[in-house]
């Protein structure tokens, strides 16, 4: 991550090449707003992304593009999820454990509900991973979960991944967003997730919007609104940066 050169008293401007380092901003930088000149015009606790392209969807069952796999991080949770180092760390899992080298079973946390109201439970662990299983649902992340025979619901709170033969890197894939149950019966909907924004809408072609989920099971997010502004042109997004519209850049950036 670089700041971008501003003269004294301005705002500081980011260009991001980490994703990772964005989700850090929005949490941990609850006073960056108050470094905005007055007359801006914007909300000082809102953020503006700016983002290449458009994203292909939103739905975690069938992201492949770089640039839905960066706001699906931020909309939904997998049962597990990867610390800045690689390693694998709690996420809608607070632990888990191999009983056999082919049956992990997963303690799920408790109080956790969509943003759309649902609580969250094993149901929509084991809905989520047989949508995407399904040859019917054409998921293009299939070939990920192809070595799980079988999901089992021990309790709401507790799900079992029993699979065809051992698969050390099964985790990976349990990094996918996890969705409610219902959301798996169809396609297009708005995304709801657990994660710590909530979509609000969105222009095609032109910008997503999303709020803080002040509910988040990880903790309310620093920043109130996450805008991403789709500006094609690498050159575009730099001086939208320089001239103070967007506040962070990811990916492409000199």
């Amino acid at each position: 991550m670089r700041r971008s050169r501003k003269g004294a008293g301005e705002t500081p401007r980011y260009r991001c090449r980490s994703f990772g380092a964005i989700l850090l901003l929005l949490f941990l930088l609850p006073l960056w707003g108050g470094c905005r000149g007055e007359g801006r015009g914007r909300n000082p606790k809102e953020i503006v992304v700016g983002l290449e392209a458009t994203p292909g969807t939103l739905d975690p069952r069938f992201i492949v593009d770089a640039h839905a796999d960066r706001i699906e991080k931020i909309v939904y949770d997998g049962l597990v999820r990867r610390d800045p180092k690689g390693a694998f760390i709690p996420g809608l899992a607070e632990r888990w454990e191999a009983l056999s080298p082919t049956r992990y079973r997963f303690h799920l946390r408790r109080g956790v509900h969509f943003h759309d109201g649902t609580p969250f439970s094993a149901a929509d662990v084991k809905a989520t991973y047989e949508s995407i299983l399904d040859p019917r649902t054409q998921s293009p992340r299939i070939s990920a979960f192809e070595k799980i025979e079988h999901i089992e619901v021990i309790d709401p709170h507790t799900v079992e991944i029993v699979l065809e033969e051992p698969f050390a890197p099964i985790l990976t894939s349990l990094v996918v967003g996890i969705m409610p149950a219902h959301a798996t019966k169809g396609k297009g909907g708005p995304p709801i997730g657990t994660g710590p924004f909530i979509f609000e809408g969105e222009a095609r072609g032109q910008w997503l919007r999303f709020r803080a989920n002040r509910d988040y099971w990880g903790g309310s997010p620093a920043i109130e609104r996450v805008t991403f502004k789709i500006i094609p042109d690498d050159a575009a997004r730099i001086l939208e940066l320089e001239k103070g519209r967007i506040d962070l850049l990811q990916n492409n950036v000199p």
